[in-house]
């Protein structure tokens, strides 16, 4: 448990009222780095880090615009000391390597929205009235006056939070049309939403 502390502690780092991390991508990136590096589980660390990263930005409207397949090179670049692209560099150095590239990935959530693939916005379209049909390779999404048409995609294909919000705008499905983000994504947890964005990452570092 000593070195759980010191993982999750690390990032308070500082003297008197200076804090040694300042921005969130540097916080970030000192959590990152203490949870995978400190190895205070027996496995797994490398997975409860991205997590415990992922819910740290969450808190602070930021999350990660980045492929799975991406993210999972960074993390074993952390994780074998390659992030700084020198094994022999100091913590310090892979913290601000870490924070770098963190700082090129890092987009603002927008108004509390998430990113979502197609497949889950459509039913929760539907929870609220809306009716979608398929014509040729657009989605016509309509509820009550107000229509919106999307270009057919992969129903796995993931929408950032900016198409997101733009789709409930059009359809009149924001807090000032009396949808709040709570009720539009039900009782999904923010964790839950990055754990099953990230499903298939996930595993696959527990294989490594």
């Amino acid at each position: 448990m000593d070195m759980l502390a010191s993982a999750i502690s690390r990032q308070h780092t500082g003297m008197g009222s200076k804090q040694k991390y300042e921005s969130v991508r540097e916080v970030a990136a000192s959590l990152l780095f203490g949870m995978i590096l400190d190895h205070p589980f027996h496995n797994g660390n490398k997975r409860t880090a991205l997590v415990l990263m992922l819910q740290l930005l969450d808190r602070n409207h930021s999350y990660l615009n980045v492929s799975e397949e991406e993210l999972f090179a960074f993390l074993l670049s952390v994780a074998e000391h390659r992030i700084a692209g020198n094994e022999r560099a100091s913590p310090d150095d892979e913290v601000d390597a870490i924070a770098t590239w963190l700082g090129d990935h890092i987009e603002h959530l927008d108004k509390h929205e998430y990113p979502m693939t197609v497949r889950e916005l459509l039913p929760r379209l539907e929870k609220f009235g809306t009716k979608i049909k398929s014509s040729k390779k657009t989605l016509v999404l309509a509820r009550g006056d107000r229509t919106k048409r999307i270009v057919l995609m992969d129903l796995g294909k993931v929408l950032a939070p900016s198409t997101v919000h733009d789709i409930r705008r059009e359809l009149r499905l924001l807090e000032g049309d009396g949808v709040t983000s709570a009720m539009f994504y039900g009782d999904a947890e923010p964790v839950d939403i990055w754990i099953n964005k990230y499903r298939k990452l996930l595993r696959d570092l527990a294989k490594v």
